[in-house]
């Protein structure tokens, strides 16, 4: 406790007797890959307690039965993602790649007639979204000042 204190405090002096207190870092690919499996899990959990989707509710007008007023909502199931990757990319960028990510939703679909005598119907909808390929390219800079 006290060595780590010590240390502290030598930093501290140090930052504030040089002529350009900051402070810098290396990014180097073990680090990124540590980040990578952070983010792609942080990602993944976030879908997932997202879990629906807003209420898609639009008014048809052209349907064989007349004006129809639709409604369909989902709900995440299930989303993986296999395959990512991180690569520094020179002079000072960072690129994540994540491929083949499948998501799949359960959802209900409802429609409803305006006249008379007011058909309506429901239904259930399972969906799979797979090979879908998300690019992230992150910049990482320094102040000259």
């Amino acid at each position: 406790m006290r060595i780590s204190l010590l240390l502290i405090s030598l930093l501290l002096l140090q930052t504030t007797l040089s002529t350009k207190p900051g402070f810098r870092f290396q990014v180097t690919q073990k680090g990124v890959d540590y980040v990578r499996e952070k983010l792609v899990h942080i990602l993944e959990k976030g879908i997932k307690d997202a879990k629906t989707f807003p209420h898609l509710s639009m008014r048809v007008i052209w349907t064989p039965l007349g004006p129809l007023n639709v409604t369909v909502w989902a709900l995440i199931n299930h989303v993986y993602m296999p395959h990512s990757t991180a690569n520094i990319a020179p002079p000072s960028s960072v690129d994540l790649r994540i491929s083949d990510a499948v998501i799949t939703l359960a959802g209900v679909w409802k429609f409803r007639e305006d006249a008379w005598p007011h058909l309506e119907d429901y239904g259930t909808i399972d969906m799979k979204v797979s090979g879908v390929n998300i690019g992230l390219t992150v910049d990482v800079g320094m102040d000259d000042e």
